[in-house]
């Protein structure tokens, strides 16, 4: 059985059990549901055989995310060929990433090749440092933020990103950036997101080049995880041990402890 959900709020509030069960696999699909109020911007579907399902969901640009069993990722493919749903890029857990798109391929054609390949921290002892140079952003830092978030994405996945796609957001979200200025100019920050009652994730964790090396990184995460932890929830983060901009050596020294391997592969549709 097929289910195309005709919004994100359907997709929350008919998988609430398997979000509560599963937070940390779900914090992806909870972020991506939340900002779907209809179909126009993704779609969301479920995929279930006898005690198997799988769950998929796209928004935006951004990866389509797996979760569940692979046995239904024929399933999954035909699904999303037959009522014209369509993706750029796959995250997921493992080997589940790769066994759809093997399926997907078979029947539509195509490429795949890993783009980022991830690790799940997760904060279990949480060790703190002098955060007094760390500030939340305002309205003031709306104009400076894209332009770092730009250099993150050049940095970190090797990607071109369309600035007047991401200001608009910036703005709605400008509170939840941390940020550290010197020499009149922000010179490193991060931000809060896919919070849920129980989780939070800290991401876009950037510093200019010339200002590395001198802690502003640490202090950053530090107040954001103290922040998180204040609230009576888990910070998390997502890291790429292969990039050389990574801080998951920094992160282990805050008190965040590896967890779970995830994927993210780009797939090229048949020319």
């Amino acid at each position: 059985m097929v289910r195309i959900y005709g919004s994100g709020t359907e997709f929350l509030t008919e998988n609430r059990p398997i979000i509560d069960r599963y937070p940390l696999d779900m914090a992806f699909f909870v972020g991506n549901a939340k900002r779907m109020p209809d179909n126009r911007d993704g779609f969301s579907l479920w995929v279930e055989e006898g005690a198997h399902i799988l769950l998929a969901i796209r928004y935006l640009e951004f990866p389509m995310v797996l979760f569940g069993a692979e046995e239904l990722c024929g399933q999954l493919a035909e699904a999303l060929i037959h009522n014209g749903l369509t993706f750029g890029k796959v995250l997921g857990k493992g080997s589940l990433p790769e066994t759809f798109l093997s399926h997907y391929e078979v029947m539509a054609g195509g490429s795949h090749k890993i783009h980022v390949s991830m690790m799940t921290m997760i904060c279990t002892d949480f060790h703190g440092c002098a955060t007094s140079k760390v500030f939340h952003a305002s309205p003031a830092e709306v104009n400076e933020i894209p332009a770092l978030t730009e250099k993150f994405y050049q940095e970190a996945v090797q990607e071109t990103i369309d600035l007047t796609k991401i200001e608009e957001r910036i703005w709605a979200e400008i509170g939840t950036y941390a940020c550290i200025r010197r020499e009149g100019k922000l010179v490193s920050m991060a931000k809060t997101t896919r919070e849920t009652v129980r989780l939070c994730a800290i991401s876009a964790v950037y510093t200019l080049p010339e200002y590395r090396g001198q802690g502003f990184a640490r202090q950053i995460v530090t107040a954001l995880t103290a922040e998180i932890l204040s609230r009576k929830k888990t910070p998390y983060l997502y890291v790429d041990q292969t990039n050389p901009i990574s801080n998951h050596h920094l992160y282990k020294r805050i008190g965040y402890t590896c967890d779970a391997p995830q994927v993210e592969i780009k797939y090229f549709s048949k020319q």
